[in-house]
C-alpha cells in the first residue's frame, strides 16, 4: 500500500468512525454498552499491569497478545 492510501485510509477512516460515534452518542443502549466496553477493557488491561510484578513472564505473553 503506497504512502497515500494509507493516508487517505486513515482520513476516511476517521471521519467514518467520527460518524458512527454521533450515531453511537445519541442512543442511550449503545452509549451505554461503548461504555461498558470501555471499562472492561480498562480492567483488563489493569489487570495485565498487575502482573508486571507478579509474573513477568505473563505479563509479557499478555502484553504481546493483548498490545497493552
Amino acid at each position: 500500500m503506497s504512502f497515500i492510501s494509507k493516508l487517505l485510509s486513515n482520513i476516511l477512516s476517521k471521519i467514518y468512525f467520527g460518524q458512527i460515534q454521533k450515531q453511537i452518542d445519541k442512543d442511550p443502549v449503545m452509549k451505554a454498552k461503548q461504555q461498558r466496553i470501555t471499562k472492561l477493557g480498562d480492567d483488563i488491561r489493569k489487570r495485565i499491569e498487575k502482573y508486571k510484578k507478579t509474573d513477568p513472564e505473563k505479563y509479557k505473553r499478555m502484553k504481546d497478545l493483548f498490545d497493552v
